[in-house]
């Protein structure tokens, strides 16, 4: 077979893995998931009294998934409210389709039997100072620790982020089983794209090294470069490059 007709070959399957992967991950159809939020211009608020905004009401519903907020940091609070319509137990997890956040804390809401009083259990914790090595497990998004959600149940998560400019912010409920398959293939899909691209990059280095062409050794500089900036835009370069300095996310 023509060297030609392979290279198209495997260009045709890398495109193909790229198309197959831009479908998002949602909530299971046996969830009713509903989001509201609203926009906290003091930033000082805790999560009880965050709780309370969406009590009386001031949290909008959201229609997509992008706030159009302007250019400046904005610190927002979003609820999700989570109904099984089952007749058993779900084991859950959120996640957060980034690999990394300024700030982004998720928390359970229950309340206490004794006092009506809301109890907030962390799932998520990222920030500025959180390296990737301290994360509840290594898969390159941000996701939840699991929790679960009985039998015809309802539950309120409380999310407290750092959204700029038009920020996308996929958070998704996902059960265990599906949860395992997008790491599954988030996992093949990568090792495909990765190993295939930074291939490429070098054999077109170690040609232009050969050739001692200085144009042709810089555009294959470029062209690898722009994998690793590829990487860390997917969060790779966080898990596997720079995982205990957080402060590397910035550049």
């Amino acid at each position: 077979m023509p060297k030609l007709t392979i290279v198209h070959l495997l260009l045709m399957s890398v495109f193909s893995l790229i198309i197959s992967s831009l479908n998002p991950a949602i909530a299971d159809s046996k969830l009713s998931v509903t989001q509201h939020w609203f926009e906290d211009k003091t930033k000082t608020l805790n999560p009880d009294q965050a709780l309370e905004h969406f009590t009386v009401g001031k949290g909008k519903a959201i229609q997509n998934k992008v706030f159009k907020l302007g250019n400046e940091a904005t610190h927002i609070w979003v609820l999700l409210k989570l109904k099984n319509q089952t007749t058993e137990a779900q084991s859950l997890r959120l996640l957060a389709g980034v690999p990394y956040s300024k700030l982004l804390e998720a928390r359970q809401i229950d309340l206490a039997k004794s006092t009506q009083h809301p109890v907030f259990t962390p799932l998520i914790e990222e920030n500025n100072n959180r390296p990737f090595s301290q994360r509840n497990n290594h898969f390159r998004l941000l996701n939840s620790n699991r929790f679960s959600l009985g039998a015809n149940a309802t539950k309120l998560l409380l999310i407290n982020t750092i959204v700029e400019g038009p920020s996308y912010l996929p958070f998704s409920i996902l059960t265990d089983k599906e949860f395992s398959d997008l790491k599954l293939n988030d996992s093949v899909f990568a090792a495909l794209f990765y190993g295939f691209t930074a291939t490429l990059g070098l054999l077109f280095l170690l040609f232009s090294l050969a050739v001692k062409h200085r144009i042709a050794i810089l555009y294959a500089a470029l062209f690898l470069l722009g994998l690793l900036v590829i990487a860390d835009i997917d969060g790779f370069a966080f898990q596997w490059l720079w995982p205990k300095q957080p402060l590397w996310n910035y550049y």
